[in-house]
């Protein structure tokens, strides 16, 4: 076997080796999850379940509407190990924007009205990138963005979107923008907004606060 084909065969090991070491941590960190939380022992979260387990993954109780989103990922209102990763990435990405957003929208919405409009929309994208993270990404924010989260989130044609809608809008519209995946957007802002809307409605309130 020449050099190059042993330094290549070293580095595929050393990957796969990586790898495991990563897939061992995560299952381990789910075992530990279940253990904790999994209250009946059925393998299985529930709502009630998933609560305490975000909880104390993010140190903050999740509102009702982190607990709508994360139960979409689940089938008959329970959550399973495998998908368990993915909806704490999720839910906890939803937090982190909500803490970010709210401070935004409070700025932008100078007229109180509890809603901003398409004209506010664009810079509110804009400061909601940079403070995310994601500046590289500024210049790429444009009024079709605007249009696309409007026609999605602003259901009742007022020209205005709610404080309710707009964290859930956020949430989706940036992951659309650093996975460039577009297409999926509408989707992914529906179904995030459909939670937050339902969420405001049992409660009686325009927002989803954290406690």
């Amino acid at each position: 076997m020449s050099g190059a084909a042993t330094a290549a065969r070293q580095i595929r090991d050393r990957r796969e080796k990586e790898l495991k070491s990563l897939h061992d941590a995560q299952e381990a960190q789910i075992d530990k999850w279940f253990a904790e939380n999994d209250a009946n022992g059925d393998g299985l979260l529930g709502r009630d379940e998933m609560k305490l387990l975000l909880a104390s993954v993010t140190d903050k109780q999740p509102c009702e509407g982190a607990l709508d989103m994360a139960m979409r990922y689940g089938k008959d209102n329970q959550i399973t190990r495998a998908v368990a990763p993915e909806v704490v990435a999720k839910v906890t990405e939803y937090i982190k924007a909500q803490d970010s957003i709210e401070p935004i929208f409070q700025k932008m919405d100078t007229d109180t009205s509890g809603g901003v409009d398409g004209n506010e929309l664009l810079p509110l994208l804009k400061m909601v990138a940079t403070m995310s993270g994601y500046q590289k990404f500024e210049d790429k924010i444009t009024p079709k963005d605007v249009e696309m989260v409007m026609q999605v989130c602003d259901t009742d044609s007022s020209g205005a979107i709610e404080r309710s809608e707009i964290v859930h809008a956020c949430v989706a519209w940036k992951d659309m923008l650093v996975n460039d995946d577009a297409p999926c957007l509408k989707y992914k802002v529906h179904d995030m907004v459909e939670a937050g809307a339902n969420s405001s409605k049992k409660k009686g309130s325009t927002a989803c606060s954290i406690l």
